[in-house]
């Protein structure tokens, strides 16, 4: 009778632990469907309102908004996804950046500042005391930098980039890189005009008399 007993106690318990983990699998795939509903809402909003277009992606591929704002190609999707490499929403768009500058801007808190100080020297300093209190900007050449960001409608909308973006120009491509997976359509437009923006003063930036001299000597 106690071996019958504890016999069905055990099928009891097994089964409990097999329903247990069936309905978790079942939550978990229906936050995962649930979420890339919500995203391709957010991003087919976005795409609409920038007039761009949705990718939607299927099993193998992600979703992706490309086209062209201004003129510039733009693609933007998700990355990242392991623990090693956690989840980011990525724009790029193209510029000429005739003069090969580099440009690195990060919304960040003070440690990381701090940290970014040690690493890269002083970041680029503006005047404007809520921009420089929340940007960090490095940037080659300095004198295309300051002119970028002498444009007080752009540090305007830095500044209301969320914690931790970044923005980065190598060669033709400007990118943007946002934690997580951004689905407020306001943020997403933000991030791209403040691109938009940015790629316009890149690409009208006039280098002073002599400036490609001076660099030349620099260099040697």
């Amino acid at each position: 009778m106690e071996t019958l007993l504890q016999r069905y106690l055990i099928e009891f318990l097994t089964g409990g632990v097999i329903l247990l983990a069936a309905i978790s699998v079942n939550i978990g795939l229906l936050a995962i469907v649930l979420g890339r509903r919500a995203q391709l809402e957010a991003w087919k909003s976005f795409a609409g309102r920038m007039g761009l277009r949705l990718e939607r992606g299927g099993l193998l591929s992600a979703p992706r908004v490309v086209g062209e704002i201004k003129g510039r190609a733009f693609n933007m999707m998700a990355i990242g996804g392991s623990e090693d490499d956690p989840k980011r929403t990525r724009m790029e768009m193209s510029v000429a950046n005739p003069h090969f500058a580099r440009l690195t801007l990060e919304r960040d808190g003070k440690l990381l500042r701090a940290v970014d100080r040690a690493l890269h020297g002083e970041s680029i300093k503006t005047g404007d005391a809520a921009f420089d209190d929340k940007i960090t900007a490095h940037g080659d050449p300095p004198e295309l930098a300051a002119s970028a960001l002498a444009d007080s409608t752009l540090r305007e909308q830095l500044t209301r980039l969320k914690g931790g973006a970044r923005i980065k120009l190598v060669d033709k491509t400007l990118s943007f890189w946002g934690w997580g997976v951004e689905r407020n359509v306001d943020t997403l437009t933000i991030a791209a005009e403040t691109l938009s923006g940015l790629a316009d003063r890149i690409d009208g930036w006039q280098p002073p008399p002599g400036w490609g001299v001076k660099r030349i000597d620099t260099r040697r």
